[in-house]
């Protein structure tokens, strides 16, 4: 039954939230990077001197020029790298005190 009504609350929640958005454009944040080398390591290729259009925080294109988009915020990025999707998810591991390999282990036992 629990499940059930916290399902319902977040399908209203987000239907409500859907329903502003429709109602509100401007409550979309779009974000332009321009400048930018991509590598599409889903390709395997690296694209220079792209502008990636991020809506709401998912990417929508990555063009050669944007067009003019009202309410974006430009970020120059001055030929820096991007790799989309990326996500660093390592962690280092080691005992904070009196360091040996068992206290280690059992840190990471911890984490895992």
């Amino acid at each position: 039954m629990k499940i059930t009504l916290l399902s319902l609350i977040y399908f209203l929640s987000v239907l409500a939230f859907a329903k502003v958005n429709q109602i509100n454009p401007e409550l979309d944040t779009i974000l332009i990077l321009k400048n930018a080398n991509v590598i599409d390591v889903s390709k395997g290729r690296f694209q220079k001197d792209k502008a990636i259009i991020i809506k709401n925080g998912d990417i929508v294109k990555i063009v050669r020029i944007p067009k003019k988009m009202e309410n974006a915020k430009i970020l120059d990025c001055n030929g820096q790298y991007i790799i989309p999707d990326l996500i660093d998810t390592h962690i280092h591991v080691t005992a904070l005190h009196k360091n040996s390999i068992e206290k280690t282990y059992s840190y990471l036992e911890y984490y895992l």
